[in-house]
């Protein structure tokens, strides 16, 4: 994997915040949105967690291309750290989805119905951490680097093809690792609907 950390460290780095926009809104909105990335995150985490992998109902794909565009989030986020809050009162469904979402669920009812608010609102954020998921980015980053983050997440999509135990006692680490990478997809999400530039 550390082959693919040096490939993946000069194609998906960012420079600056507008290219972090370019990369989350290529990857959460024209690969797939944020609840479809949710589910492969998930689909990588059981795989960490069961040591033997049924590639039937866990395509490897999963394992090597989505868990390698998902970098491209790791890599964007550290450039989301500086977005204000908003306040709870504002808070409505255009702060939890963007457009083409809203779109498709209005075609589907007359108004947005509970389960679509739980399909595609955040499931792993607070409700402080909704009205700021900078300060979430922030706790992000600052309990690993982004160079360990990659490097973490690597190790992770590697453990998933591993057939032996791997935790000696740690699962709480690795469960915390995954809450963490998941709480950073839903609030670099909430981000880029809220700010995007593109």
């Amino acid at each position: 994997m550390e082959n693919t950390f040096s490939t993946c460290r000069r194609a998906f780095r960012c420079k600056n915040q507008y290219e972090a926009f370019v990369n989350l809104n290529y990857v959460l909105q024209s690969v797939a949105d944020a609840s479809y990335w949710l589910e492969k995150t998930e689909e990588i985490q059981r795989a960490v967690f069961d040591h033997h992998i049924d590639f039937e109902k866990t395509s490897s794909n999963a394992l090597i291309y989505y868990g390698q565009l998902f970098l491209k989030v790791i890599y964007a986020g550290i450039h989301l750290k500086e977005f204000p809050p908003i306040e709870k009162k504002t808070l409505d469904w255009g702060h939890l989805a963007d457009s083409w979402i809203r779109s498709r669920c209005k075609k589907e009812s007359e108004t947005l119905l509970p389960l679509q608010v739980l399909q595609y609102g955040p499931k792993n954020l607070s409700q402080d951490e909704i009205l700021d998921p900078s300060a979430f980015i922030k706790v992000f980053y600052k309990k690993r680097s982004l160079k360990k983050w990659i490097k973490r997440w690597n190790q992770l999509r590697e453990m998933a093809f591993y057939s032996e135990s791997i935790f000696e006692g740690d699962e709480g680490e690795y469960l915390e690792d995954f809450t963490y990478l998941k709480k950073l997809l839903e609030a670099s999400y909430l981000i880029l609907v809220r700010y995007s530039p593109i």
